[in-house]
């Protein structure tokens, strides 16, 4: 996509969305016992 502008089309409902299922998940993984490798 070489006509992203990134001070338009961030904080639009997409990315908004992208960073609260974020959080979630990485919510989640912290809460396991297990450690969180990437």
């Amino acid at each position: 996509m070489l006509s992203y502008r990134h001070s338009y089309h961030a904080g639009n409902h997409a990315d908004v969305l992208k960073h609260i299922v974020e959080i979630a998940v990485l919510d989640y993984l912290i809460e396991k016992d297990k450690p969180l490798t990437y």
